[in-house]
């Protein structure tokens, strides 16, 4: 999962390094950070979107697939916080992906949406701890997005068409839409956003 820009990215690729890592695996994390540690010395914004799970009815789900979908959606995350926290300055920024199954019940989705709600407790608190330290911490939740993941849900198109004709807007929501989003927390116009959710899909939560 890719957690550092496409710049740091190309420049640890120069050096031989990549900057991809399991997020599950504790020392291929560790091995990542002392990476970007000797190459750049810090980090200043860490967007966490990598997400998966099991896509099954509630009471379907194991208590297997349950645990491996929180380990790599809530701690995977707190992992990258936890190991690049230290190289990250006053003005830093870190913004997490979260969901609308983080708060509404969406078909197949139990695991998932559990874990973006966790997601979401979870930065609630990073906010309120780091911004006295000069660091903003937040969330954005799309609507739904066509990605590798959405298209794996069953029932993919009658979903995807059911949910642009409930948008107001006319449209899914684009990853360029998250993008630019994202890019606005990390300016300095987006200092003052502390501890929120941002919801970016086209007005879709209007509707019951």
């Amino acid at each position: 999962m890719e957690l550092v820009d496409c710049a740091i990215h190309r420049r640890l690729n120069r050096c031989g390094c990549s900057a991809f890592f399991a997020l599950t695996d504790e020392d291929s994390f560790r091995c990542f950070r002392k990476r970007v540690e000797a190459e750049t010395g810090r980090v200043d914004v860490l967007v966490h979107c990598a997400a998966s799970g099991v896509h099954r009815e509630a009471a379907a789900l194991t208590p297997r697939h349950l645990s491996w979908t929180l380990s790599l959606n809530v701690v995977g995350a707190h992992r990258a916080v936890y190991e690049l926290l230290p190289l990250m300055p006053s003005g830093g920024r870190i913004i997490g992906i979260s969901s609308m199954g983080a708060t509404r019940a969406v078909e197949y989705y139990a695991a998932v949406g559990a874990s973006k709600g966790a997601l979401e407790a979870l930065f609630r608190h990073y906010a309120r701890e780091l911004a006295p330290r000069g660091i903003a911490v937040n969330l954005v939740s799309p609507g739904l997005v066509l990605t590798d993941v959405v298209e794996a849900l069953p029932e993919c198109e009658r979903r995807t068409m059911g949910a642009q004709a409930r948008t107001p807007t006319g449209r899914l929501t684009t990853p360029e839409d998250v993008a630019g989003i994202v890019r606005f927390l990390c300016t300095p116009a987006g200092a003052q956003i502390v501890g929120d959710t941002i919801v970016v899909d086209g007005g879709r939560r209007l509707l019951i």
